[in-house]
């Protein structure tokens, strides 16, 4: 490697058993998961409220050969 390289190096001290995560270590996944349900949800109310169509021209439009 050249002069400029650096190196990471990490020591083990233990390991933990596996346990479930408190609220605040889980917050982000929690939230995450909501949000895709409500999206699924919305995407799903809006289908079956409105008829999707789809111009073929403009899609072809957008590929280029």
């Amino acid at each position: 490697m050249g002069e400029n390289s650096i190196y990471n190096f990490s020591k083990v001290e233990n390991i933990i058993k596996p346990q479930p995560k408190s609220l605040n270590e889980a917050r982000g996944y929690i939230i995450a998961d909501y949000q895709d349900y409500l999206e699924k949800e919305w995407v799903n109310s809006l289908r079956s409220k409105y008829k999707v169509k789809v111009n073929d021209d403009v899609v072809k439009g957008m590929i280029r050969p």
